[in-house]
């Protein structure tokens, strides 16, 4: 089944796509809006490993997830603090783990391939 969410974002209009199945995982694609206008985030979730939510780049590092810092050279500085608003939510909703894909000392303990997560 394949859910289609359209929200407007003023000139633009973003999908979030929701519960469309793959093999082992539910995957959600959210309109994360602020680092660019179509900046997304999207949702793993995985039977054995639990939900995943890598934060593309809303944000850079932990220090910036903590600060609530913005880059300069984000697009729009309050859709990105609205989007930090709407992660931190799911997060708490669905108990997802964060993964800040710049953050070298998240990288050094995830599986590399061939591992996989599932």
């Amino acid at each position: 089944m394949l859910r289609l969410h359209v929200f407007d974002c003023g000139e633009l209009s973003f999908l979030d796509i929701s519960a469309f199945g793959l093999s082992n995982a539910d995957t959600d694609v959210r309109s994360m809006p602020g680092h660019t206008p179509g900046h997304q985030a999207l949702l793993v979730h995985l039977r054995n490993t639990g939900p995943i939510l890598p934060s593309g780049d809303l944000y850079h590092f932990r220090t910036s997830r903590r600060l609530r810092a913005v880059p300069t050279f984000n697009s729009n500085a309050d859709q990105t603090l609205a989007s930090m608003d709407k992660i931190e939510r799911l997060i708490a909703e669905t108990g997802a783990a964060l993964w800040i894909e710049h953050d070298r000392a998240l990288a050094e303990t995830l599986e590399l391939a061939p591992a996989a997560y599932d």
